[in-house]
């Protein structure tokens, strides 16, 4: 099982790198970080999501974090649900 990090941890630790050990980068690694920064984003906004919505069960979370992640028309468009609050704060990094 992988040792998932914080999307604060990963943000930093690429944040530290110098032009030139980035340059020096396998594309292949470059892509890995990237994946890697967008799966702890992502499972960042959902443990906020959770914290904002004690009571909502996995489905509700899951449609929260689409209409986050995707916007309102194409999360309406996925699950045929709309919500009444904006949570798109949790976006901004």
């Amino acid at each position: 099982m992988e040792n998932k990090r914080s999307y604060e941890e990963l943000k930093a630790e690429i944040g530290a790198l110098s032009i030139e050990e980035i340059r020096a980068t396998p594309a292949g690694k470059k892509i890995d970080q990237v994946f890697a920064l967008t799966e702890a984003w992502q499972e960042s906004i959902k443990d906020q999501l959770k914290g904002r919505y004690p009571l909502a069960n996995d489905d509700e979370i899951k449609k929260r974090f689409a209409v986050v992640w995707l916007g309102h028309d194409l999360a309406k468009k996925a699950y045929g649900w709309e919500v009444d609050g904006d949570d798109s704060d949790l976006l901004v990094r």
